[in-house]
């Protein structure tokens, strides 16, 4: 199935840093060819971009596989792309309280955003290890159809290293159930809460992972134990997007876990026409939420401070579809951008409003830049839990506040250097760390050593 290393790490001095495990010199480095896979949206594709560059600056070919929603992210960059079928739309969600809401959100959409899509991802997955004679598998531990290989015997197939491109889900005593958006708290009406949700998820997880141990017996004729939550332990290495100071305490981890920090932006190298390097306005960054460009986020943001002395910047929006939903024309002070000028952001003078996408959050807190987020997805409300958590920014509770909700989030950050100071915490841990490299050195030091040193069979 896989070919193994063009070479191996022969010689030169260890490398240092976040990511230790490589070789010192181009020349030593083992020359792979690397299957990158991540999840459907653009979004996705656009925070893996740097990952693939990184891999291929270090000699390695990299084959993507993507959906038809990513492509053009990675082809502008000279990616060769594998596109796998979009999932499904989500489905309306019933009438539900917010908690029940949750839960029957959580079980639906992993059933048809994860569970479902495997066998059309691993036909992909399959075809493209064989033509490319893939060494090693990188992938969002999200898509199934890639990291489920993972179960297989590593005589039979590749190494497998998943990435956390979400919070994690694995399951902890410690840690409320994933998709529920709660911290973990000390007293016992917060033990009582988390109980009572655990009940509910423990329920959902329960006839998911029916779905998922068959799904994966017959997709990759291998029997998995545990639910799609013990999926970060069958991996050959796990590399989760973040740092510890952005994630709950745990009593335990597996092995095979690790912190690498998030992956780096994209910034055009270019400065907007209507930003002037000799002021520093305070700036309101916004990024357009999962679902309606117009909806959710952008809308209620202009509303409360459009006119402002503020500038705002929003990021993943159409200008003309935004001003279509507008009263009036769009305020002088609201700018469009195909990307967050992160580099150009001054953190005393900025507030980013998230919709809880986690390595747009992420890059928010490289920068020391505090949040408001409204999350709606159960990742997102993971993430937009852990902001608050952290004391980095407001969690909001809702992906559509009103215009006078954000207004009031935004004011009460502003005024609080509380939250400037946590998020300065996460960002000086932030800086010791090098995403990419230390993922390009977890590659390149397994598959050097592949099979022979593989972890022990789960």
């Amino acid at each position: 199935m896989h070919s193994g290393a063009r070479s191996r790490c022969t010689s030169g001095p260890a490398r240092r840093g976040p990511g230790a495990l490589g070789c010192a010199d181009a020349e030593d480095r083992p020359v792979s060819a690397v299957l990158l896979s991540t999840l459907a949206g653009l979004g996705a594709a656009e925070h893996a971009v740097p990952l693939a560059e990184a891999l291929r600056s270090r000699g390695h070919r990299v084959a993507v596989v993507s959906s038809a929603a990513g492509v053009e992210a990675y082809r502008r960059h000279g990616f060769a792309v594998h596109v796998v079928p979009e999932p499904p739309m989500p489905a309306q969600l019933p009438a539900l309280p917010p908690v029940a809401r949750r839960a029957w959100q959580l079980y639906t959409r992993v059933q048809r955003n994860i569970i479902d899509p495997v066998p059309e991802q691993w036909a992909v997955v399959e075809r493209v290890i064989a033509e490319e004679r893939i060494d090693a598998v990188v992938t969002d531990g999200l898509f199934v159809g890639a990291a489920m290989l993972a179960a297989r015997p590593s005589g039979e197939r590749p190494p497998v290293i998943m990435l956390g491109f979400s919070a994690p889900w694995i399951p902890d005593p410690l840690v409320p159930p994933y998709g529920m958006g709660f911290a973990p708290g000390d007293d016992g009406a917060d033990r009582l809460r988390a109980g009572t949700f655990e009940l509910l998820a423990s329920r959902a997880m329960a006839r998911l992972s029916r779905s998922f141990n068959a799904q994966i017996e017959s997709t990759f004729q291998v029997r998995v134990h545990g639910d799609l939550r013990s999926t970060p332990a069958l991996g050959d290495a796990w590399a989760q997007l973040t740092v510890p100071r952005f994630e709950y305490p745990r009593r335990a981890l597996p092995t095979n876990f690790r912190f690498v920090g998030p992956l780096h932006p994209q910034e055009d190298p270019v400065l907007p026409e209507w930003w002037d390097p000799r002021t520093e306005p305070p700036v309101i960054a916004v990024r357009a939420g999962s679902g309606s460009e117009v909806g959710g986020l952008v809308d209620p943001t202009i509303r409360a401070f459009g006119d402002s002395d503020s500038t705002v910047i929003v990021v993943g929006a159409a200008r003309a579809a935004v001003a279509a939903a507008q009263d009036g024309p769009l305020p002088a002070n609201v700018h469009f951008e195909d990307r967050m000028p992160w580099s150009r952001l001054v953190p005393r003078r900025t507030v980013v409003v998230s919709d809880g996408d986690y390595l747009h959050t992420q890059h928010a807190l490289r920068r020391g830049i505090p949040l408001v987020v409204a999350g709606t997805l159960e990742t997102d409300v993971e993430t937009a839990a852990r902001v608050a958590w952290t004391g980095a920014g407001i969690d909001l509770r809702t992906g559509t506040p009103s215009a006078a909700v954000l207004r009031t989030a935004v004011d009460r950050v502003r005024g609080d250097e509380g939250f400037r100071v946590a998020a300065a915490r996460i960002a000086a841990q932030i800086a010791g760390t090098d995403a990419e490299s230390a993922i390009c050195d977890l590659v390149e030091h397994t598959v050097a050593r592949w099979p022979e040193e593989a972890p022990a069979e789960r």
